[in-house]
C-alpha cells in the first residue's frame, strides 16, 4: 500500500474511532500517528470479545498489511501474557475527557509501547510534556525507540504509584486498579482531570480486569466532579491493587450504581447513603457535597 493509500486509510480510521468527539485536534492526532510504528511487524493478533469464559480470543491477521491495524480494535502487545492495546474509540473518548490544551503536562500510567503516548504528545505540542510510565522494561525500551519523533514524551520505568513528577494538568491510567492513590489527586492542577478504571479480577484469568471507568475533574482542594465512562475490559495493574480494598469495591460494583457517581471527595466524613465507595482517604459519592 502506497503512502497516499495509508494516509487515506488513517484519515478514515481517525473519523471512525472519534465518532461523537467534537475536538478536531483529537481526530487530527489519530490521523497523524502511524499505528504500525508501535505494533511491530505483522501478522498481528487482534483481540475479540466472546460470550464464554475467558471472554475473548485472538484472531491472527492473514497477512502483514498495515490495513488490518486501522480498525477500531485492540491488538496484542504480548499475547502470551494477554496484554493488549486499548481499543482506540474507548481511549479517544478518555482523552477527550482530559480537555488537553497545547502546553499541558500529562501523566500517563501504562504506556505500553507508546502509541497513545504519541497521540497525547500531538495534543500537548512541543511546549507540553507527557510523562509516560510503564512497568515492563521491554515495553519501556520499545516505547523510547518508537517515540523518538516525539521529544515531548519522557518514558519512565515504574508503576506510577510512588513516582512524583510534580503537578499535572491531566492523568490517564491504562490499567485497572482497586483504589486511586492520593498522590495522583494531590498532583492535579486547578481544574485538572483524571481518567481511571476501578476493576475486579477473575482469579481464573487475572491479566484482564473489568469495572467502571470514571473521569474526575478538580473543583476544589478536596472535591472532584465525577463522570461515569463505561465498563471496559482492561489490563490489570501489576501493583496498584489491594486485597483489603476488593471486598468494598466488589460490593460497590455489584450495586450497579456506577452511573450515579457524581463526586470524588477527599474531605473526612462519615459513611452515609450517598457514598458509593467509601475509603478512609478517598470517597466516591453518588450525591453532591454541600458545604454549610
Amino acid at each position: 500500500m502506497g503512502r497516499t493509500g495509508i494516509k487515506t486509510l488513517r484519515a478514515a480510521y481517525a473519523r471512525e474511532v472519534c465518532v461523537g468527539i467534537s475536538n478536531d485536534r483529537i481526530i487530527q492526532a489519530f490521523e497523524n500517528v502511524p499505528r504500525e510504528l508501535f505494533l511491530g511487524e505483522g501478522p498481528w493478533y487482534r483481540y475479540e470479545h466472546v460470550p464464554q469464559f475467558p471472554f475473548f480470543e485472538y484472531l491472527r491477521t492473514k497477512d502483514r498489511s498495515v490495513s488490518h491495524l486501522y480498525a477500531d480494535a485492540s491488538f496484542a502487545l504480548d499475547p502470551d501474557a494477554f496484554i493488549n492495546t486499548g481499543r482506540p474509540s474507548v481511549i479517544a473518548n478518555w482523552i477527550a475527557e482530559l480537555g488537553l490544551k497545547e502546553g499541558a503536562h500529562v501523566l500517563q500510567i501504562g504506556a505500553g509501547t507508546g502509541y497513545y503516548s504519541a497521540i497525547l504528545a500531538e495534543l500537548v505540542g512541543p511546549e507540553g510534556w507527557v510523562a509516560a510510565v510503564e512497568v515492563r522494561q521491554d515495553f519501556v525500551c520499545a516505547a523510547r525507540k518508537n517515540l523518538s519523533h516525539w521529544p515531548e514524551v519522557d518514558v519512565r520505568h515504574g508503576d506510577g504509584n510512588n513516582l512524583d513528577f510534580g503537578p499535572f494538568d491531566a492523568i490517564i491510567v491504562h490499567a485497572g486498579v482497586t483504589e486511586i492513590p492520593v498522590l495522583w489527586l494531590d498532583r492535579l492542577t486547578e481544574s485538572g482531570a483524571l481518567v481511571v478504571s476501578l476493576t475486579l479480577v477473575d482469579e481464573r484469568f487475572p491479566s484482564i480486569s473489568f469495572g467502571p471507568a470514571f473521569s474526575f475533574r478538580r473543583t476544589s482542594a478536596t472535591v472532584f466532579s465525577a463522570r461515569f465512562l463505561g465498563l471496559p475490559y482492561i489490563t490489570t495493574s501489576c501493583s496498584l491493587r489491594g486485597s483489603h480494598v476488593e471486598p468494598d469495591l466488589r460490593a460497590a460494583i455489584y450495586t450497579g450504581e456506577w452511573d450515579q457517581v457524581r463526586e470524588l471527595r477527599l474531605d473526612p466524613h462519615e459513611r452515609d447513603d450517598r457514598c458509593w465507595l467509601h475509603r478512609e482517604r478517598v470517597c466516591l459519592s453518588k450525591g453532591r457535597h454541600i458545604v454549610h
